[in-house]
């Protein structure tokens, strides 16, 4: 009896390159996929303070709600897809949800701490509660690759492209 495999919105031919060591490092995020109650965010190591981390890829969720939208919201931030005025004026304005493009992000880059995790026995790696834009001061901690310390999008902080529903 065979299994269907469905591979909507995502690579059948990614290869997810073994496992990354905990540690900080320099990633470029390569997919963002849209879940029902989550984002799933695969990202490439570019440097790591563990040698032989490099090109090796994981993947990380951030909740759209609760509590945990804060790490997407922190996401949103480091990769210059929105600035924090977005979500003073949206708090000012008793806004409750805010739309942001997140596969938007798709080539930018973050610094951030992969950390164990234990779950059912099995122990991946994390991401911490951090990220960081690569070119700001608070992630001169971080190893980088310098060639891939681009420029944040910086957008979503206009009104006029917000309609106030969450597009995810």
């Amino acid at each position: 009896m065979s299994i269907e495999l469905d591979f909507s919105g995502s690579d059948p031919t990614a290869v997810f390159g073994g496992f990354v060591e905990a540690g900080k490092c320099h990633a470029m995020i390569v997919d963002v996929i849209n879940r029902e109650n989550d984002i799933e965010v695969s990202y490439e190591v570019l440097a790591h303070e563990i040698e032989g981390q490099v090109g090796k890829k994981f993947r990380d969720w951030m909740r759209k709600s609760g509590k945990g939208a804060s790490r997407a919201r922190d996401f949103a931030l480091a990769t210059g897809l929105v600035k924090m005025d977005f979500f003073i004026t949206g708090k000012e304005s008793g806004k409750k949800k805010y739309g942001i493009d997140f596969p938007a992000a798709k080539g930018q880059t973050i610094c951030t701490t992969l950390v164990a995790s234990e779950y059912n026995g099995k122990t991946s790696n994390k991401i911490e509660f951090d990220f960081t834009d690569p070119r700001s001061p608070a992630a001169d901690e971080y190893p980088k690759d310098a060639e891939f310390l681009t420029d944040g999008v910086a957008a979503g902080d206009d009104e006029d492209e917000d309609d106030g529903e969450t597009p995810f």
